[in-house]
């Protein structure tokens, strides 16, 4: 229930974000990359389909999205949490066994993301 709870705010952030568009796995992704949109996962049907990961609360969008980087072959995951987020423990138990070695990943608090835009730009 709580992935079915992400394809319910892919699609509400579909519906709000200019030139996006709501995909269910790697070849819609592709797709609508191709097409110049920026592609909102909603993953229910993918993982369903997949079933990579265990089935525990140890596993979250923190592992799911490590793992989707890894199938989309991402250089970089970006994950944002809260405003006011600290600590070593921002991501769930399971997320460092899916990273991939070769992704780099982030976790920022939305109140940071000024670090992120700046390392963009440079």
């Amino acid at each position: 229930m709580a992935v079915l709870g992400m394809d319910q705010y892919a699609h509400l952030i579909a519906e709000r974000l200019a030139c996006s568009t709501l995909v269910t796995n790697l070849r819609e992704a592709a797709m609508a990359l191709d097409a110049g949109r920026v592609p909102v996962l909603a993953p229910s049907q993918w993982l369903r389909r997949a079933d990579p990961l265990p089935h525990s609360w140890d596993v979250t969008s923190d592992s799911i999205a490590a793992w989707v980087a890894g199938a989309v072959g991402a250089r970089q995951l970006v994950l944002i949490k809260p405003a006011g987020a600290g600590g070593a423990d921002l991501v769930d138990p399971y997320f460092r066994r899916l990273l991939p070695a070769d992704v780099s990943a982030t976790v920022l608090p939305a109140d940071r993301l000024s670090a992120l835009m700046s390392s963009v730009r440079a």
